[in-house]
């Protein structure tokens, strides 16, 4: 049972880590076209892989 609370905790610590680097991602300057869309696209891709852990962590 500790096994099982000890992965579930390190389970939730991992997804706000992981939303905590998400929330940090903003334009801090001058909107280059080229630029923009870098972030967008890494910021698309985080969110992706966000969204298909919790599923994958809902699925144990």
């Amino acid at each position: 049972m500790a096994a099982t609370l000890f992965a579930r905790w390190s389970q939730e610590n991992f997804f706000s880590r992981r939303l905590a680097q998400f929330g940090t991602l903003h334009l801090n300057e001058t909107i280059d076209p080229v630029k923009v869309e870098a972030f967008v696209a890494n910021k698309a891709a985080a969110h992706d892989e966000i969204e298909h852990l919790q599923l994958e962590s809902q699925e144990v």
